[in-house]
């Protein structure tokens, strides 16, 4: 089963349990010592009058200037409840087509097994080999079987409501030894992308990017889209006040478009509407399903699509 965003580990709850120490003073032996401290527990145990006046414990004086021996910081830290806001999990979702504004893995990457590299809080990177069947798929898309593809993300900003991030793609063929396309055979390209991720309200949330693919090296290997590509979604709950089952299923609609300004024939833009529906199941386990609707001309393209795609991460 294929593997898609980095899930967020469910918490384990367990029961706090306190040992308890019972201290025994054993009174074996009839001697003076222990015929001593049996009167004295019969004399401290003995009934007190009623008449008789309490005695209060003296408290210390207590200095206003001397410092508490545990700092209130410590203990009046703010917990979890009143910590800032974060987004809902379930409002960031991975959209066929949209790279995302927030950290996550990228779908249709086949990573090795081995423990992730650490990288910083606001860094996101993958590498591995390219799947092409996870996500909808154009003629002259760069990458695809035999190519090896690295994801990095860098976060510029995130809040409760907003994150903006800056990601970088790039394949190159993985070679002859790795079972891959030749290195002459394939062209090397890497993708800039400016992303962005906007909360509306509780329920509602915009995604939006714009990227180009650049080559690099072995242009003339194959033909690569280089069209300026941009794309928007709106996603939202299915019925937001409902059971879980359908809180957790979202609706989105998106748009991509493509451009060259330095076509000659000045071409009209290629659209291509996107309707779908997310379902997540778990923070670890989601379904995506969509179609692609091409508005504008598709020429050499195969016109309308459909998809669906599961994620499961473990």
């Amino acid at each position: 089963m294929p593997r898609g965003d980095r899930p967020s580990r469910g918490p384990s709850r367990f029961s706090p349990r306190t040992n308890m120490t019972h201290n025994r003073l054993p009174l074996g032996g009839r001697g003076p010592l222990g015929l001593s401290l049996l009167l004295g527990s019969l004399v401290f145990g003995a009934p007190v009058r009623a008449d008789a006046p309490a005695l209060a414990p003296q408290r210390p004086d207590r200095d206003p200037a001397r410092a508490p021996l545990i700092p209130p910081d410590l203990v009046l830290q703010p917990g979890p409840a009143s910590a800032a806001p974060q987004s809902a999990p379930g409002q960031r979702l991975r959209l066929f087509r949209i790279q995302p504004g927030f950290l996550s893995d990228p779908i249709g990457l086949d990573q090795d097994d081995g423990p992730p590299e650490p990288t910083p809080d606001r860094v996101n990177f993958a590498f591995g080999n390219d799947n092409p069947y996870f996500d909808f798929r154009r003629r002259n898309d760069p990458g695809g079987v035999g190519f090896m593809r690295a994801n990095t993300q860098v976060l510029l900003f995130d809040s409760s409501a907003t994150a903006v991030s800056l990601g970088l793609q790039a394949v190159t063929p993985s070679g002859l030894d790795y079972d891959g396309v030749a290195e002459n055979k394939g062209a090397t390209v890497v993708t800039p992308a400016l992303s962005l991720f906007h909360a509306l309200d509780d329920t509602h949330a915009l995604q939006a990017f714009v990227g180009k693919n650049v080559p690099v090296m072995n242009r003339a290997a194959g033909a690569v889209r280089t069209d300026l590509q941009y794309g928007m979604a709106v996603q939202r709950p299915l019925v937001p006040e409902g059971p879980d089952l359908l809180r957790n299923l979202f609706v989105s609609v998106g748009a991509v478009g493509q451009l060259r300004p330095d076509r000659p024939d000045r071409a009209p833009m290629l659209w291509e509407v996107l309707p779908g529906l997310h379902y997540r199941m778990a923070d670890n386990w989601w379904i995506s399903g969509g179609v692609s609707m091409p508005v504008g001309p598709a020429k050499g393209d195969t016109g309308q699509q459909w998809q669906v795609t599961c994620s499961l991460q473990f």
